[in-house]
Protein backbone atom coordinates (compact mmCIF):
# COMPACT_ATOMS: atom_id res chain seq x y z
CA UNK A 1 0.00 0.00 0.00
CA UNK A 2 1.47 3.18 -0.95
CA UNK A 3 0.63 6.86 0.78
CA UNK A 4 -2.58 8.53 -0.64
CA UNK A 5 -1.58 11.46 -2.96
CA UNK A 6 -1.33 14.71 -2.61
CA UNK A 7 -0.28 17.58 -4.90
CA UNK A 8 1.83 19.58 -1.99
CA UNK A 9 3.47 16.05 -0.01
CA UNK A 10 6.70 15.95 -1.08
CA UNK A 11 6.45 11.77 -0.04
CA UNK A 12 3.72 11.01 -2.32
CA UNK A 13 3.84 7.53 -3.48
CA UNK A 14 6.03 6.01 -0.58
CA UNK A 15 4.64 3.09 0.65
CA UNK A 16 3.42 3.03 4.07
CA UNK A 17 4.98 2.52 7.63
CA UNK A 18 4.25 -0.88 7.43
CA UNK A 19 4.93 -1.95 3.79
CA UNK A 20 8.38 -0.85 4.50
CA UNK A 21 8.90 -2.51 8.11
CA UNK A 22 8.05 -5.71 6.10
CA UNK A 23 10.84 -4.82 3.17
CA UNK A 24 13.23 -4.31 6.13
CA UNK A 25 12.53 -7.11 8.24
CA UNK A 26 10.53 -10.09 6.03
CA UNK A 27 12.84 -13.32 6.81
CA UNK A 28 15.18 -13.84 3.64
CA UNK A 29 17.09 -17.13 3.16
CA UNK A 30 20.66 -16.45 3.53
CA UNK A 31 22.34 -15.60 -0.39
CA UNK A 32 24.88 -18.68 0.00
CA UNK A 33 21.86 -21.17 -0.36
CA UNK A 34 20.38 -21.99 -3.28
CA UNK A 35 17.14 -21.11 -1.98
CA UNK A 36 18.33 -17.62 -0.76
CA UNK A 37 20.05 -17.07 -4.57
CA UNK A 38 16.66 -18.24 -6.15
CA UNK A 39 14.73 -15.97 -3.74
CA UNK A 40 17.10 -13.22 -4.43
CA UNK A 41 17.24 -13.82 -8.22
CA UNK A 42 13.59 -13.57 -8.54
CA UNK A 43 13.03 -10.59 -6.16
CA UNK A 44 16.23 -8.30 -6.81
CA UNK A 45 14.06 -6.32 -9.10
CA UNK A 46 11.34 -5.42 -6.88
CA UNK A 47 12.63 -3.05 -4.75
CA UNK A 48 13.17 0.25 -6.63
CA UNK A 49 14.95 3.18 -5.63
CA UNK A 50 13.64 6.07 -3.87
CA UNK A 51 13.04 8.97 -6.57
CA UNK A 52 15.33 11.96 -6.46
CA UNK A 53 13.89 14.90 -4.40
CA UNK A 54 13.74 18.95 -5.72
CA UNK A 55 15.42 21.54 -3.55
CA UNK A 56 11.72 22.33 -2.95
CA UNK A 57 10.93 18.90 -1.42
CA UNK A 58 13.27 18.70 0.07
CA UNK A 59 13.70 22.26 2.08
CA UNK A 60 9.83 20.93 3.18
CA UNK A 61 11.69 17.79 4.81
CA UNK A 62 11.16 18.16 8.78
CA UNK A 63 14.35 18.72 10.48
CA UNK A 64 15.38 15.08 12.22
CA UNK A 65 13.98 15.65 15.85
CA UNK A 66 11.84 18.12 14.98
CA UNK A 67 7.93 16.97 15.81
CA UNK A 68 6.47 18.45 12.50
Amino acid sequence: MTRALSHDDPLDGLPSRARIAELILGSRPPLDTYAGWQHYRTHYDLLVPAPTISPQQWSMLPEPGSTG
